[in-house]
């Protein structure tokens, strides 16, 4: 499974959506719940808060802060520009599912 406009992710029940304006942001859903999506040229993933501190403090991604001055717990940026994307994909996808 790839974070791809192109991917073909219903063998893994999410599925590649485009929300209404004004936000526009595109991203998967499972269960009806975006789990990873682009957030200003980056991914936005969901992910466990333990494994969130650990991709932090791995300088792999950054906090996420939706504008309200506090980060959220579950959610990580990664820059568009390190390869390893689809991993993070399948990863909070798998952690969603179990969620």
């Amino acid at each position: 499974m790839t974070c791809d406009r192109n991917s073909r992710t219903t063998s893994a029940r999410a599925l590649w959506c485009n929300c209404p304006a004004p936000r526009g942001a595109q991203g998967l859903k499972y269960a009806g719940k975006m789990f990873a999506m682009f957030h200003k040229g980056d991914l936005l993933v969901q992910l466990s808060p333990e494994r969130v501190q650990a991709v932090i403090k791995a300088n792999q991604g950054n906090a996420h802060d939706p504008g309200t001055g506090k980060p959220m717990k579950d959610r990580v940026l990664r820059p568009l520009r390190r390869r390893a994307g689809s991993s993070f994909c399948e990863e909070s996808l798998e952690y969603v599912q179990n969620k």
